[in-house]
């Protein structure tokens, strides 16, 4: 079994920024878990044609792109809090096959322990992937997916 610490990262905009629709009430913040981004706050411009405003960057990147960043990050993650992880490969979500798993602490509640589950397996040309729990950044996710497997780069 390893051990790794995970330092907290804390982003610069914590809460909603002054621009931000909704204002900085309860139902801001709660749009903002739902909506946005603190760790990437201005859209990335490789993810969108030129010609996109820089409005329609924004309405795409938080309300269609990547809902529920802050929520799974801030809310019901752990990312603004040090945690120290032991498992498996704690610092991956796949191994190259079979089971990964680890546990988290979370900091400095000595109570407070979250579950990681993944499990990959190759199957000709595709690949299962599958994982449940908060990863090694402190986010809560949920992936099933079989897909034919990229070619490697070397």
């Amino acid at each position: 079994m390893k051990k790794y610490f995970h330092k907290a990262e804390f982003p610069e905009h914590s809460e909603p920024p002054d621009w931000w629709w909704f204002g900085k009430n309860g139902f801001g913040k709660l749009m903002w878990s739902i909506f946005g981004n603190s760790d990437d706050p201005e859209p990335i411009d490789k993810f969108y044609p030129s010609d996109w405003s820089q409005t329609k960057k924004r309405l795409h990147w938080y309300f269609v792109r990547n809902p529920l960043h802050n929520f799974d990050f801030y809310v019901i993650g752990f990312r603004d809090h040090d945690r120290v992880i032991y498992g498996k490969e704690p610092t991956k979500v796949f191994i190259d096959e079979g089971w990964n798993y680890y546990v988290s602490r979370i900091l400095p509640y000595r109570w407070l322990w979250v579950l990681f589950v993944s499990y990959q397996k190759r199957i000709g040309d595709r690949v299962f992937q599958f994982y449940i729990g908060w990863r090694h950044g402190a986010s809560f996710g949920f992936k099933l997916r079989y897909h034919k497997e990229k070619e490697r780069r070397q």
